[in-house]
């Protein structure tokens, strides 16, 4: 009801007395009607409005904005089906109007045809985009659909164009605007947004954005989204989301046994059906280690819901850990690559460790490599890449790709990565004999993950750009930390020309 009260008050807005003149539309003594029932319509009086406007179509049938009107009457009501049939009778008279075809575009929508009115909607935009009411309702249905980026870009085009006297209404799109943003992968994004919907709203809106601000709190820094999950507590047996959600925080916190409970909590309140909760049990299962159990209950979640991709790359993920890399490969050919790599980047970056898995870093180099030039802030995928890069002996290829990770995100696996690939091109370079090259990377090497070897080339590096004390340094540290004889007589040899 609402998203309708919502279209019809668009189409208020739209149908303004400036543009609202078509041909053979004269000043008649309709437009007092068509007026009145403009007045009644923003006030909220349906029946005034309806009554207002059928005498204007009555005075004068080619009026259109008075159709426009009197469709939003219907939108209000619910009625589609009169809606429907008042706008083609427009169509009939105008089949080429922007007003009509957003109002027939519209009232299909909401009917549930959204075969037939959502391609009129599409038209609309692409020949106007700041058409505000038509990308309204088609920012609403792509989110309905799951179809993030183009419910973003439909949602903020209306924010860009939507006329002052619609701002009342902005709360409520905010959120359906953050709620794709954050699905998206934006969560910094949803979480500024929910917060602005937060104060703008009535108070369910409020609800709703706080449920919001803390599902986006939680994608970027779980612990406090724990406490903010803790404070809907209250909430939860209405809204079993908030233990779905933090019990994905208590496992990326390392509590799976929290994890497993919120899990199996959620599903005693939403037995049916429940792929989220079955998922959430079977990755807090594979992070205990019980591959069988969380190989069953993801293979529950995924053919609950198959369109889900989520829930088999997890799968994929399980059967990999379990050593079938070949199955984890194949679950998710299956499941097929996303339109967008934006869209589900961990399908990526799981067939690249699957390809891993069955000792194929040449597939996943040539896989990966176009796919991670456009998911230019995704470090997992880089991570993969780099690895495989290493392993087809591509180091220096691989260092650039690592340090690209490295700068996003963090982790042990990137650090000891990258370490690896800075030490192979820094000896290459040593074995060149071009130690000024050389050292520069192995100091790198150091920085990200020091270790004997790194300390040794750095020694041998630095005692030939005739860095004394520093390589004095470096080869004590190789030698405490090694002490085979080659590494102590690089020592030695170091403090005695060091003198």
């Amino acid at each position: 009801m609402k998203r309708a009260l919502a279209i019809a008050a668009c189409l208020v807005a739209l149908s303004a007395p400036a543009s609202a003149q078509r041909p053979n539309q004269g000043e008649d003594e309709s437009a007092a009607f068509v007026e009145e029932g403009r007045r009644a319509l923003r006030e909220g009086e349906l029946d005034d409005a309806a009554k207002a406007l059928d005498q204007a179509l009555a005075l004068n049938p080619r009026r259109i904005e008075a159709y426009v009107l009197r469709s939003a009457v219907h939108a209000a009501r619910k009625q589609y089906k009169d809606g429907i049939a008042l706008m083609r009778r427009a169509q009939a008279l105008a089949p080429t109007d922007s007003d009509v075809l957003t109002a027939l575009g519209s009232q299909l929508v909401l009917a549930g045809s959204v075969q037939d009115g959502v391609p009129l909607l599409q038209q609309v935009v692409a020949k106007d985009p700041a058409r505000y009411d038509a990308q309204l309702l088609l920012g609403h249905y792509f989110h309905d659909s799951g179809k993030w980026p183009d419910s973003i870009a439909a949602l903020e085009a209306y924010f860009r164009n939507r006329p002052s006297e619609l701002k009342r209404e902005d709360a409520r799109h905010y959120i359906e605007l953050a709620d794709a943003y954050l699905r998206f992968r934006q969560p910094k994004k949803a979480l500024a947004l929910f917060t602005t919907a937060q104060k703008a709203s009535s108070r369910g809106g409020d609800l709703r954005a706080r449920i919001g601000i803390a599902w986006a709190t939680a994608a970027l820094d779980c612990k406090k989204a724990r406490r903010l999950l803790e404070e809907l507590e209250p909430i939860a047996d209405t809204f079993p989301d908030v233990w779905l959600v933090d019990g994905q925080c208590a496992l990326a916190l390392g509590d799976t046994g929290g994890a497993l409970g919120l899990g199996r909590k959620y599903l005693e309140k939403m037995p049916k059906a429940s792929a989220a909760g079955h998922a959430l049990v079977g990755e807090a299962q594979a992070a205990r280690g019980n591959l069988s159990e969380a190989r069953k209950e993801l293979e529950t979640a995924a053919s609950l819901e198959p369109e889900r991709r989520r829930w088999t790359v997890r799968l994929a993920v399980v059967l990999r850990r379990a050593g079938l890399a070949a199955d984890a490969a194949s679950v998710l050919d299956k499941l097929g690559p996303p339109a967008n790599p934006a869209i589900d980047p961990d399908w990526w970056t799981e067939l690249g460790e699957a390809l891993l898995g069955q000792n194929d870093p040449g597939k996943v180099v040539e896989r990966l490599t176009p796919v991670a030039a456009e998911l230019t802030d995704y470090a997992p995928i880089r991570v993969v890449l780099g690895a495989a890069q290493l392993q087809v002996d591509k180091p220096e290829l691989a260092v650039k790709t690592l340090e690209e990770a490295e700068a996003l995100q963090t982790t042990p696996r990137t650090k000891k990565l990258l370490g690896e690939a800075l030490v192979s091109v820094g000896a290459a370079k040593l074995a060149a004999g071009d130690a000024a090259t050389a050292e520069p990377l192995l100091a790198r090497a150091d920085q990200v993950d020091g270790n004997a070897l790194v300390w040794r080339n750095l020694g041998i590096a630095r005692l030939a750009l005739d860095k004394k004390p520093e390589a004095v340094a470096a080869l004590d540290k190789a030698a405490k930390a090694d002490g085979s004889p080659i590494v102590l007589m690089l020592a030695a040899r170091a403090h005695a020309v060091n003198g």
